[in-house]
């Protein structure tokens, strides 16, 4: 995955489990879509492929948030412990982060995007 400089500080400056969550995040990132490319919009680290956002993710005090993520995947009934609002994610330090979850997000969305280029 071709990474971003203002992402990687960001990512880089976190301290503690904010800094664990969002470091595995990005590497789950790498991991799952390594034709990904890292970016940084709205103040967060963004990952796109063919120029579309997979999702963003912004740290705060208690949760690594991901946004968005859409409500339409056959999983939906794994990822509303999650769920925040109608299109988010809130990732809480205190349970143990859905690694697989994530990988299968991201690999949901590629889909959709890859669909959306047809």
């Amino acid at each position: 995955m071709q990474k971003n400089e203002k992402a990687e500080a960001y990512i880089s400056g976190l301290t503690g489990t904010a800094g664990n969550y969002a470091d595995t995040v990005r590497n789950i990132v790498s991991s799952t879509a390594p034709d990904a490319t890292e970016d940084f919009k709205y103040g967060m680290p963004a990952y796109k492929i063919n120029n579309e956002y997979i999702f963003y993710m912004g740290a705060w005090k208690k949760h690594v948030g991901i946004y968005p993520v859409s409500k339409h995947y056959d999983f939906e009934a794994e990822i509303i412990p999650y769920r925040s609002q109608k299109d988010s994610l809130k990732l809480n330090y205190t349970e143990p982060l859905p690694e697989e979850l994530l990988g299968r997000i991201i690999r949901a969305r590629m889909a959709d995007i890859l669909a959306e280029k047809k």
